[in-house]
């Protein structure tokens, strides 16, 4: 799972090589995707997909969407 600036900068990168998605059922494409705290994103718009990779090595993405990162108002 890939996080995105408006300028295509990866900013988060989640993935089962660095354990922050695991892999449950590889046959049946079941994951768990790690809660991510504290959240390292800067203020903005990001770009978001989650890309996944076939046995033969055919990286597909699978969905994808924006998330807007407010100022943290409780600090």
């Amino acid at each position: 799972m890939f996080f995105r600036d408006e300028e295509n900068v990866v900013g988060l990168e989640l993935s089962s090589a660095n354990s922050t998605i695991t892999i449950d059922n590889a046959a049946s494409w079941d994951f768990t995707i790690e809660p991510v705290s504290p959240m390292t994103l800067a203020i903005g718009n990001w770009y978001w997909s989650i890309e996944t990779t076939d046995y033969d090595g055919t990286i597909k993405t699978r969905v994808f969407g924006t998330i807007e990162i407010l100022n943290d108002a409780t600090r």
